[in-house]
């Protein structure tokens, strides 16, 4: 509760406002809080002590200036209660300082760690090994992946275009071209810097709206990494054809397989520092892999992984409800290490030692 709040609800509870649950339920708050108590006690005596002054707009203040003028016809009149109005206002201002200040050495300002992101969020992915050594063609044959969800990771993460093949275990056509087309040297130097994924029409609902009666067998499909359509072919496609296909829609001179590998070991790297503990350092880590993504949807995933890294620490109010809260926040400023979201947790384990309580606020 905002202490402007707290403070209207003392002086509520001095001057008697207060309904008896409101009472019953300050009275409760106050047992928990001495300083607030002693603020609270203070401003009910000063009220006490003014309250019967013969001045129809006079209500209890700790506005010297508002009450300045008012108190004037008693000043001449009585002069000693000006001089009592006066203590108790100083005993009840005192108790407002030292309440503040009170409060204030509990509070922590939490400058990197965003309460706000303690909600539910994506795990992590594993970059399997294999994907930093995957090449399209090798020993004279085309590496056509199984696994369409594969193909489509792979293509956001380095950028590369996918050529997709649905092929029938039975069709003629697509074991005609196994043993022609993607043997043409021409086809495989053009297919080098694409993700070939070749699916089984009869494994895989990816083609299931496909009608053989009209298109035959097989179907290949070229989308660029957004998964935008480029071309689609049916039936028997010559090793020119194809070939021409692909330069036609050539992602670029500089192959982008080669250039998202050490990415790829990179990002396998900063994800198995996060599984190990090390948050600090993985932080750090997709922080500079993020800055040198070799990819829309790299950089996409990495902003995931940032994310992520968020939301693990904006958690320190589970640290201070553990059975040992000093133990558990240094147990997160040690995995934290190297981070700003180290220093939040250094400060909120600071002042726990010092004081045996915290109050976390945003900024």
């Amino acid at each position: 509760m905002r202490d402007d709040h707290r403070l209207e609800r003392a002086r509520a509870w001095a001057e008697g406002r207060l309904d008896a649950a409101a009472r019953a339920a300050f009275e409760a708050e106050l047992a928990g809080d001495e300083q607030l108590a002693a603020f609270a006690r203070a401003y009910r005596t000063a009220h006490q002590g003014t309250r019967d002054l013969e001045l129809a707009d006079l209500r209890s203040s700790l506005d010297f200036a508002a009450l300045e003028p008012l108190l004037e016809d008693e000043r001449r009149a009585r002069p000693w209660r000006r001089v009592a109005a006066a203590a108790l206002l100083l005993v009840a201002a005192g108790g407002l300082w030292a309440w503040r200040v009170h409060r204030a050495r509990d509070v922590v300002h939490l400058e990197a760690i965003r309460l706000a992101d303690a909600g539910p969020i994506a795990p992590a992915r594993a970059v399997p090994a294999w994907y930093a050594e995957y090449r399209a063609v090798t020993d004279g044959a085309i590496q056509w992946l199984p696994d369409l969800d594969d193909g489509l990771r792979l293509s956001a993460l380095t950028g590369a275009p996918l050529v997709l093949w649905g092929a029938h275990p039975t069709c003629p056509i697509c074991k005609a071209m196994g043993e022609s087309t993607f043997l043409d040297d021409r086809v495989q130097d053009a297919i080098a810097d694409w993700i070939p994924v070749r699916l089984d029409v009869m494994q895989t609902s990816y083609f299931q709206d496909l009608n053989p009666v009209e298109t035959g067998f097989p179907v290949f499909e070229l989308r660029d990494a957004d998964f935008e359509e480029l071309d689609v072919r049916y039936g028997m496609v010559e090793a020119r054809d194809f070939e021409a296909a692909l330069e036609q829609h050539d992602p670029g001179a500089v192959p982008r397989l080669d250039l998202a590998r050490p990415a790829l070991s990179d990002l396998r790297a900063a994800l198995e520092l996060e599984a190990a503990g090390r948050l600090g350092e993985a932080r750090a880590a997709y922080e500079r892999l993020l800055a040198t993504a070799p990819a829309e949807g790299y950089a996409r995933e990495v902003r995931g992984d940032l994310a992520r890294m968020a939301w693990q620490a904006a958690r320190p109010r589970g640290a201070l409800a553990d059975a040992d809260p000093a133990a558990a926040l240094g147990r997160a400023a040690e995995r934290w290490r190297g981070s700003p979201y180290a220093r939040d947790f250094e400060r909120v384990l600071e002042v726990w030692r010092a004081r045996g309580r915290v109050e976390l606020v945003q900024g």
